[in-house]
């Protein structure tokens, strides 16, 4: 619940779920409020879901669109599958991965080589995706080449802040030294916001959305703690 007279968050709100409540602590390091015991989002869920209403509610919810969608998170497949607007494509290069959930991957897809026709999506979303594939000049490639002159593509990765070069180096391409260097061993690479001139490179019309741009108060950022972090919005 938020205290207007002391600028205090004393409860955290879910805009996914809908619920006050107190989030958990999540991941390796246990970031503190970081899932919600609900629905499962963390920060950067409800980040990319307040942009989603905020600026593609439309689109989302009364357009017949479709949507390609990778790695598909069950906080976003919940909502895309159960639409009748969205003729929706949950998409993974490793679908047996999902098996012992409750996603259904609707086909095994390689992001560097997919095997749909030019111009074919409305909207594209991949989330801490792009990292972990192995060729991403191949891969953006393929998403422009997919999209519908329109369409639109939102892209989020982890960003080094202390860098204006992406890190990536093939001596580094060991899970060892792939943890070390990028922060996961299925990352290789770690971007920096030159990620921005290869998107536009490529084809792309790119923005940058922010928490500060997708949130419209100062204390949403801790209402809602979202991933301080940017998203790429890319256009055909």
């Amino acid at each position: 619940m938020f205290n207007e007279k002391s600028q205090i968050v004393e409860r955290n709100f879910c805009p996914i779920c809908s619920k006050y409540l107190e989030f958990e602590p999540f991941g390796p390091s246990k970031r503190k409020r970081a899932q919600c015991p609900e629905c499962g989002s963390l920060e950067r869920h409800r980040l990319i879901y307040l942009l989603f209403k905020k600026e593609y509610g439309t689109q989302l919810n009364e357009n017949f669109i479709k949507l390609l969608h990778f790695a598909p998170e069950e906080v976003f497949y919940n909502i895309f599958n159960n639409k009748k607007n969205i003729d929706y494509y949950p998409v993974d290069i490793n679908p047996e991965l999902f098996e012992s959930t409750d996603i259904e991957i609707r086909e095994k897809v390689n992001m560097e080589d997919m095997p749909y026709d030019d111009n074919e999506f409305d909207f594209i979303y991949n989330g801490h995706v792009l990292q972990c594939v192995k060729d991403d000049n191949n891969a953006i490639k393929e998403l422009y080449r997919v999209l519908k002159p329109g369409g639109v593509c939102i892209i989020l990765v982890p960003i080094n802040k202390s860098s204006d070069k992406t890190l990536e180096k093939e001596e580094y391409n060991t899970a060892e030294l792939r943890k070390k260097y990028y922060g996961d061993k299925h990352h290789f690479r770690y971007y920096s916001m030159d990620l921005f001139g290869k998107l536009e490179y490529y084809g792309f019309d790119v923005e940058v959305a922010d928490d500060e741009y997708i949130l419209d108060f100062d204390f949403e950022k801790d209402l809602y703690n979202v991933f301080r972090n940017e998203v790429f919005i890319c256009k055909k």
